[in-house]
Formats: structure tokens, C-alpha cells, sequence
């Protein structure tokens, strides 16, 4: 993952993160090569 973003509030936290993937597959003469966007976020409160 590239990107880490915050976004803060005095009791609760948004982490996010953000990346780009490629993956090439000689061995299935490219039917497993892909491009994928990929997001995790998640919200943790402090209690």
C-alpha cells in the first residue's frame, strides 16, 4: 500500500490506505495478470 491517510477527530481515528497492484503470471501464459486499485479503511474509537 502506497498512500496513508488520516482523518482524526478527538475520540475516533479514520486510517485509510490506498494502492495500485500488477500482477504478471508467465506460468498461465498471462490468464492470471491483473491491474487492481486496493482500499482499506477502517474507524477506531478510544474509548
Amino acid at each position: 500500500m502506497d498512500d496513508d491517510l488520516r482523518g482524526q477527530s478527538d475520540r475516533l481515528s479514520y486510517p485509510a490506505k490506498y494502492g495500485y497492484v500488477t500482477n504478471r503470471d508467465g506460468l498461465f501464459a498471462g490468464r492470471n495478470d491483473f491491474n487492481a486499485q486496493v482500499f482499506c479503511g477502517k474507524v477506531q474509537g478510544k474509548f
